[in-house]
């Protein structure tokens, strides 16, 4: 069967049933902070991004309003006259459930990783900002400021295994995937096949 096919199948699946085919990756902070870099991304203000949620601009983010005082959350960005460009969420600490899922929140799968940490999540560039290399401003921004200040180790993401845009993205700032996982069930029964865990990943689901 052509790749063209499988894809088709896929999707056809996802709307009578619970499926996600999901690729995770890991990155050393210390590699990613060693990257040449344009100054571009910050980490953003807690005023800033409820601003920037409220107006629509952070998809998938308005869950975390009620979160934005965490500490061990923070969203870093790329923002270009006054818009939200190209952002991604970080959390230091084991991946919640509510934080990793796919097209459906039936998906949702905690990932416990080691102290030195930090998993990231709802990583989205705006329409007209992809291709010139945004993402991996964010990223590499982020590693830089999360290993001198938090003593993070490792980033940890996940996504889609279809979603390849992101997968190149991330592979190109320095992520290496090591393996994938599938969520499948109909309704309510949702179950999970996983690969060995390897390091900083202790366990899934």
């Amino acid at each position: 069967m052509s790749l063209w096919l499988k894809r088709v199948a896929y999707r056809c699946l996802q709307r009578v049933m619970v499926l996600e085919r999901v690729t995770v990756m890991i990155a050393e902070t210390s590699k990613l902070a060693a990257e040449s870099i344009n100054g571009q991304a910050e980490r953003i203000s807690a005023a800033k991004l409820k601003r920037f949620i409220e107006s629509g601009e952070a998809p998938y983010c308005e869950e975390l309003v009620e979160r934005l005082d965490d500490p061990r959350l923070s969203c870093f960005a790329v923002i270009a006259a006054e818009r939200l460009s190209s952002f991604a969420w970080f959390f230091h600490g084991s991946a919640e459930a509510g934080m990793n899922y796919g097209r459906s929140k039936a998906t949702a799968t905690a990932i416990e990783l080691d102290e030195c940490s930090v998993f990231v999540f709802h990583a989205y560039t705006a329409a007209g900002s992809r291709g010139v290399g945004l993402m991996r401003e964010v990223l590499c921004c982020a590693a830089n400021e999360l290993a001198e200040s938090g003593g993070a180790d490792w980033l940890v993401a996940t996504t889609e295994s279809l979603n390849t845009p992101a997968r190149r993205a991330f592979g190109r700032t320095g992520f290496q995937e090591i393996g994938h996982y599938t969520r499948y069930g109909i309704g309510r029964r949702v179950f999970g096949s996983y690969p060995k865990p390897v390091p900083p990943i202790q366990s899934f689901g």
